[in-house]
């Protein structure tokens, strides 16, 4: 099952609606706070509704609870996989020289046009980098594969080394 959600259908709106006490069910099951959790746990929900509705199909032997249950369960552990994950730093360089005010100016506006000349995407993936994510990290937070991030990556290279900046 692809992990984004699509638009839902009338049918999805109305099972939505109808079920909604099993997010506030799994909370209290597992004594998770509804104030920390909720908005983790109802996106689990949602991709259970459309999992069951679009991939599973909603024949009787097939239970809405049970695979909502598992979607909020996996949105949970994916949750505190990534809280718990250790953020790499950027490595410091170490400057000899002190940087004057000027020095700091005339960098400062490289970087800026730089910037500027990224997609979103690509922003996003520097400020993620800079942050001190993984690449497996910034694939999952942006919803991407490993190869459209590669290739981004590959682009925003290209661009530094062309000067189109």
């Amino acid at each position: 099952m692809v992990d984004r959600l699509k638009p839902f259908t009338e049918e999805e709106k109305m099972l939505v609606e109808n079920n909604h006490d099993l997010v506030y069910q799994f909370l209290k099951a597992h004594s998770y706070s509804m104030e920390d959790y909720y908005n983790t746990v109802v996106f689990g929900y949602l991709k259970g509704i459309q999992k069951y509705c679009r991939y599973v199909g909603n024949s009787a032997e097939n239970n809405l609870a049970g695979i909502c249950w598992n979607c909020m369960r996996s949105e949970m552990k994916s949750h505190f996989k990534m809280e718990t994950a250790k953020k790499r730093q950027p490595a410091e360089a170490t400057i000899k020289k002190i940087p004057s005010a000027e020095d700091e100016v005339l960098v400062t506006e490289i970087l800026k046009s730089v910037m500027e000349n990224l997609t979103i995407r690509q922003q996003n993936i520097i400020t993620l980098k800079l942050l001190g994510y993984s690449n497996a990290e910034i694939c999952l937070l942006m919803e991407m594969s490993k190869s459209s991030y590669y290739r981004e990556l590959e682009n925003i290279r290209q661009m530094i080394n062309d000067g189109k900046f």
